[in-house]
Parts: structure tokens; sequence; C-alpha cells
């Protein structure tokens, strides 16, 4: 028998016994070793024999305690190799070694630390961390990281050809494009001059604080609905119900404040929210929350803070949330493409700013019930999952604007991605993408449809072992692998190791392919699928385009159906193409990420496409541009306006 223990990383952390050693017989050996509070763990147990512990050569056992009281402990159960997963609480006390230790484990040569220093705000009461700058100390930020992001020379204009800025002389080439413009490369000072100054001056009108906001759906106590509304019951759409439902999750907020006080302006103020583009690192400056936003690194910005920053000193209440396994809530599975685990990750913090607003300045300010959502690449897809949640609460939904994002899980993204991949032209770069969402639609999130419990027969998207390989080197996962190294790490290596490269992938039946890592039946299915008549681009509808009943294997049944469910086209088309509540959804046609189908196939949500040029990457540029330009449409300013001119309601202030 010989054991490991493991940290979410799957990196081995202490092990026994020493190599080149057993355990003797009708011995007690005891270990000590102080490991992180709030992160998980897994035992890993290993028996030569397949019989596990016992019982032809005695009785034997094993736990682990943590803060006094069992994380694991074993039975009986025959085993080659079993796993156990614990967590150790964010409250634990530190425990004594044992008096009397006989440990036959390796010392670990190194912890996995997550970077998650900022502490949580509630207040913004002098002293408590909460960062605080003018509308000149704001501006000079903007403007420093913005003339510092130059792309290469030229970029697309309308018409996919390189274009120069405005009227500068012909040696002035550009990079970064903003609106018509870009920023140039030579003569970078005249190039921001004349082109996105004046947008960025007229939209930065406020000074700002700014802080990491905790919330969770017990605190604000989601199933009350919003203040002045009729409640709703959550159960309806899953979120704070479901998995994650007891998490506290973090986000960035960004107030505005007037030049003359320094304090919030003593009016109603709208809302928005920015769900950010995809990030592997649980932790560390990549968060919104983390602020990585220094004039000294300009290059090194956070776009997804820099947005929230430039909307929160145009005048709103900004919020850009963390997400569900991210940030605060790092201990929980991440919520990839999972509609109830980005309205988990907003809600509270929306429900937690209204309130904390309106204490903070004895309601002289308020929050409207205006809501302007964006966010581009998984950040379209979060904020129209977001809006969803925020209008059964409601809300006022003032404008969706989402770029890039795989709005169509279940057909579009799913089809195209296969096709992408098997001909392999999807880019290697972002193959860390597939191990998130077999994740997430594995058995992770408790009352997801094909979540399997204990005993029950699984439908996870992971297939059960796979092989990757590199070079000369072949490696074996596991479907807990997986599961466990989407948990929790830093940085993108982990994940992409999880998968077979692209660009290196045998033919088909041949050698370890890309897909290999997905269930084997449900890749066929969809395989299959994308060989039918082109106009059946919907392998997991009961209905196929032609009227007739689809018989789905029950094999995929169950993973079809949590696809459906958090496919969000069908919700997309209840949003007006003009005017209040605007949705827009900005593409290109050249993204080789989140296929263009995603809001064109069958025509089906084109009629909200605002369509853009550029690659995956390129597009989100001028998609980003574009929503954060809206705060400074006549549109948007009527209802700032609108909001501004009314009291506060002092409701929250009521004794």
């Amino acid at each position: 028998t010989s054991w490991e223990l493991l940290d979410r990383q799957q990196k081995i952390i202490l092990s026994g016994p020493p190599e080149g050693s057993n355990y003797a017989r009708e011995n007690r050996y005891l270990g000590h070793i102080c490991l992180e509070k709030g992160k998980r763990y897994t035992l890993k147990m290993y028996d030569l024999q397949g019989d596990g512990i016992c019982c032809g050569w005695g009785d034997g056992s094993f736990k682990i305690s943590v803060d006094g009281s069992n994380a694991v402990q074993s039975d009986d159960s025959d085993f080659k190799v079993k796993q156990y997963s614990f967590r150790v609480s964010a409250t634990a006390k530190p425990t004594n070694a044992p008096s009397e230790r006989q440990s036959p484990a390796s010392e670990p040569d190194e912890f996995f630390t997550c970077f998650n220093d900022k502490p949580c705000h509630g207040s913004g009461d002098p002293g408590d961390g909460v960062i605080r700058y003018s509308r000149a100390e704001v501006l000079d930020i903007v403007e420093t990281v913005l003339k510092s992001v130059v792309n290469s020379p030229g970029c697309l204009d309308g018409s996919d050809q390189l274009s120069k800025c405005g009227d500068l002389p012909d040696e002035c080439s550009c990079g970064l494009c903003f609106g018509p413009f870009c920023f140039a490369q030579v003569c970078e000072e005249d190039c921001y001059d004349l082109s996105i100054k004046q947008t960025v001056d007229a939209l930065i009108t406020h000074g700002v604080e700014i802080r990491k906001l905790c919330a969770s759906c017990d605190e604000e106590n989601l199933e009350g609905g919003l203040l002045g509304q009729p409640a709703v019951d959550a159960d309806s759409l899953g979120y704070c119900t479901g998995y994650a439902k007891d998490a506290t999750v973090s986000g960035l907020l960004v107030l505005p404040t007037d030049e003359s006080t320094g304090k919030m302006p003593t009016k109603q103020i709208p809302t928005s929210i920015w769900s950010h583009t995809t990030i592997a690192d649980t932790c560390g400056s990549s968060l919104p929350s983390e602020f990585g936003v220094d004039k000294n690194n300009p290059t090194g910005a956070n776009v997804n803070a820099l947005v929230a920053l430039i909307v929160g000193a145009s005048g709103l209440a900004s919020i850009a949330p963390d997400n569900v396994g991210f940030g605060a809530s790092s201990d929980y599975f991440k919520g990839y493409i999972h509609k109830t685990q980005y309205q988990t990750a907003a809600m509270p913090l929306y429900m937690k700013t209204k309130r904390i607003v309106a204490q903070e300045t004895n309601c002289a300010t308020e929050l409207s019930n205006d809501v302007v959502l964006h966010g581009y690449s998984e950040g379209g897809y979060g904020a129209l999952a977001t809006a969803q949640a925020l209008e059964s609460y409601g809300a006022n939904i003032v404008r969706v604007n989402a770029g890039g994002g795989p709005y169509m899980m279940a057909s579009a993204q799913l089809t195209e991605m296969f096709k992408d991949i098997e001909a392999g032209v999807y880019p290697d770069s972002r193959r860390y993408y597939l191990p998130l969402f077999a994740a997430a639609y594995s058995s992770t999130y408790e009352g997801q449809l094909n979540y399997a419990n204990v005993g029950e027969e699984d439908h996870d998207a992971f297939e059960e072992s796979w092989s990757v390989a590199s070079g000369t080197v072949t490696s074996t996962y596991t479907k807990e692998q997986g599961i466990a190294t989407t948990t929790g790490q830093c940085g993108t290596a982990p994940l992409n190791a999880l998968v077979q490269k692209i660009s290196e992938q045998g033919p088909q039946g041949v050698g370890p392919r890309t897909l290999d890592m997905l269930d084997q039946t449900f890749v066929q299915y969809v395989r299959e699928a994308n060989n039918r008549d082109p106009r059946d681009y919907e392998p997991c509808s009961k209905v196929d385009p032609f009227g007739n009943l689809r018989v789905i294997p029950d094999e995929v049944a169950l993973i079809c159906q949590a696809l459906l469910d958090n496919d969000l086209s069908d919700y997309a088309l209840t949003f007006p193409t003009s005017g209040p509540g605007k949705l827009e959804l900005c593409h290109s046609r050249g993204d080789e990420v989140v296929p263009f189908e995603n809001v064109n196939q069958k025509g089906k949500l084109s009629r909200y496409l605002y369509e853009t040029a550029g690659d995956h990457e390129g597009a989100g540029l001028n998609c980003i541009r574009r929503s954060v330009e809206y705060f400074n449409t006549d549109d948007f300013k009527a209802v700032r306006d609108a909001a501004s001119s009314a009291l506060p309601s002092g409701a929250y202030c009521a004794s």
C-alpha cells in the first residue's frame, strides 16, 4: 500500500512510504503537515493486490484529520487506486503535531499558493484600503495605459484594409483600433490626441472609489427580489439554489465620486456589469478584483479592470465579477459557459452594491433600476446570462453589448468547434478551453441534469481516460485528474497538458487526438451530426428541421439536455433590435475561436449582429471599444439623465 497527497494542480506535495521501503505490519504511522486554508486536496491510495488494505494481512485503515475532524476515512472496499477529495476550511485552526510521530513521508518541496492578496471591503470608510482617484488621476492612468498598447503597424477598417490614423502623415503607422482611428507606433502622442483623446475625455467625468467586493446569495437574501419589486422564486432559473449557492463570490466595484466633494453623487445612478474574458488563473492580477491597472506598468494592464475603471469614472456603479471558481470562491469548480454560475457570481454583488451605496451615503445616493451589461468572448455569454437573472428580479435592462460569445452552445458552438478541431484549424493556444468545457459538463455542478451521484451511471463530457503524446512521451490522464486540474490552478499550462496538440493529432483512429479527452460516444454522435444534411445544425434538438422527432441515444441525451439548458439563443430572441433594452452581438467572420455561426447560423440571431473584422483577439478590441463608447451615446445619456433627475427613494435607510 502507498499513497500520495495532491494539490489542485495534481502536484504531489506528500507521499509514502519512502522509495524502496514498505510499511511494516501491525504498526501505526502518524504524520503532520500544514495545509493552506480554504483549499481542496486529494488523497490517492494505491494497492498492488487490488484488495484494499484488508483482510489477508490484517485489518488496515487510514484517515486524515483536519481541525480535529475526520476529513478522509478508509472503508473495507477493494481497490487498486482510490481517490478521496477533501477541503481545508477557511476558518480551520492550526493543530499541534502528534507527540509521537513516526512519519515515512517525504517533505513537501513547495506549496501551491493562490496569490489573491487584496482583502474584501464592504464599506468605503477611511482607512479600509479603498483606492481613491480624482478625475485627473483616472485620465492620467487611462491615457498612459492606452498609449502603451500598440499592435502591428496598420489596423483593419470596415473593409478589412489597412488604414492610417485620420489625417496624420503617412510615416505615422498605427496599431490598436479605436473607432475609425488607431494608436500610433511612431508618432504616438499625435495619434492619441487626434483619435481617441476626445472620446476618453468625454467619458471620464468623475473621480472613483475602487474596492474588492465580496458577497453571497445568503447574505443578500436573493429570494426576496429587488427592493420594491415582487419576490421571485430563484428555483425558476436555478441560480443561488444549485452549485456554489453557499459560495462567497468576489469582484471589482468602481463607484463614481464628485470632483468638488470627493463623495458619491447625490442622485440615482445606473449600473454597469462587465463580464470578463476567459481567464485561466484562479487568482492573482488577472482577476478584475485585484485591479491590475498600474500606470507604471501600462503594457501589463488588466483589460477587465480597465474597462470597469473607465465606466465607473463615467458616472456609473461599475461591477466586474470574478466569477465562480475565482478569487474568493477559488475553491469551487470554474463556472465555465454555464449560465447559472455567471448569475450566481453577479447577482449577490449587484444586490450588495445597491445596499452599501445607499447605506454609506445615508440614501443620498442610490442605484437606479437601470443596468447595462457587457462582455466579450466568455464574457459575452456571461453578460447575456446575467441579464436573464436581473430581468427576472425586476431590473430594467437598458442594453446588452455582448461580443464574441458562444451563445448557441447546443448547436453552432458545439458543431463548428468540433469541425475545426478535426480539421486541425482550431488554434492550439486555445485548446485549454476543452478541459474547462468538459469539466463544466461533467459531474461538477450539483443540480445539473447530467450530474451523477455516487453509485449512479455518469453522463459526463469527460472520457474516463485518454492519452496525450508530446514528442516521444505519451501520458495518460483520467477524468478525475481532468476535473481536479480545472479547479484552482493558475495559468494555462496544466490545462493544455491534458489536451493533445491540434497540430500534432494523429489521423483519425491512429494515435492520440484532441477530442479523445471527451466522452467518445458523444464525440461520435456530434461527428455523425456534422456529416448529415447541413440544414440539420442542432444535433441536440429533439425535433429535426423537417419536423421529425429525433432519437437521441441514451448515452448522450443528458449531456445534450445540459447543453440545451445553457443555450442562450432563445433567450436572446426576446430582446428588441433597437431602442430601450436593445441587444447587440458584436462578432467577426474571422473569429477562429468562437465561430461566427453563433450569431449567424441560419440567420437565427443575425438581427442583433454588429459585424466587425479581425480574428478573435483583434475583433475583441473593436467590440470592447464599442461597448465602452456606448456610455457616451445620446441613448445612454438620456437614461443617465432620467435616473439622476429622480430623487433617491430612501428605502434602504428606512427604520
